[in-house]
């Protein structure tokens, strides 16, 4: 699925001592590049007592910072694709996201893009809509891209566990969106029940976010519709001026039959 491993070099981030995870990145010794850091447990990571039950959110915290660092910092990159190793990603994952970048640089108040949509049920997505996209005020992480420049911001403030729930914090945001798409560019896979969460929603939600199937060419589409004040501009139209007043039972008729359509 990749293009190019010049365009995308992959870089595998290690923390733990598994030697079965050291074997299997070896395999595509000439396809990846690796690093290994010192456990959290080699390194005395302190949590604190009231959390000793999350214990793996302060080590993915503290992984998070480490890859991130050396993507950034040590190595110089401008930009960054984050994805977990429970994760699928979809054939056009990487067209997505070079067709994406450079909307981070247009506007200020976009700060990352995800490939996941955590509403991205096929009953509650319109599931033919492949090239939609959106801003979101929401961090939806699970395979997102993020710029040198936010990475030099954010880096120093790092938290030491729950990093996503800090990313979603008004004084992290500072009022900015996120692209996501609706229809998800990765997918939970089966690994995902087995992670630190314990496989919390994980049959409920996490497996039942859909994946697209049908590529998208994005790096030939005019995604400038994402920027702002375009964007918001639209978004006002659509959901203040063309709305629709309809009564309840239009509400529930519309539930019933499963349909996807704009109520107000």
């Amino acid at each position: 699925l990749r293009p190019s491993k010049e365009k995308f070099p992959i870089i595998v981030s290690q923390d733990c001592d598994d030697i079965p995870v050291q074997r299997a990145v070896a395999e595509f010794r000439d396809q990846v590049s690796y690093v290994k850091h010192k456990s959290a447990q080699q390194d005395n990571v302190v949590v604190p007592k009231e959390h000793k039950k999350y214990t793996a959110y302060y080590y993915i915290a503290r992984h998070y910072k480490l890859a991130l660092s050396h993507i950034f910092d040590t190595l110089k990159y401008n930009t960054a694709i984050l994805l977990e190793d429970d994760l699928d990603i979809a054939d056009d994952f990487f067209e997505y996201f070079s067709g994406t970048r450079y909307l981070l640089d247009k506007d200020p108040q976009l700060w990352c893009v995800s490939a996941w949509n955590d509403n991205g049920k096929a009953d509650v997505i319109d599931t033919s809509a492949n090239s939609l996209l959106y801003r979101s005020d929401f961090f939806p992480g699970l395979g997102w891209m993020m710029t040198r420049r936010t990475w030099l911001e954010i880096g120093p403030k790092w938290p030491a566990g729950f990093w996503d729930d800090w990313m979603r914090e008004p004084e992290t945001r500072k009022g900015r969106h996120c692209i996501r798409p609706e229809i998800s560019r990765t997918m939970m896979t089966a690994f995902g029940k087995k992670g630190a969460s314990k496989g919390q929603f994980f049959k409920k939600h996490l497996i039942k976010i859909i994946m697209n199937k049908v590529p998208v060419a994005f790096t030939t589409k005019n995604l400038d519709y994402l920027l702002n004040p375009t964007y918001d501009n639209e978004f006002n139209r659509t959901v203040y001026q063309d709305s629709v007043l309809v009564n309840i039972d239009d509400v529930n008729a519309t539930i019933a039959n499963e349909t996807h359509k704009s109520l107000r």
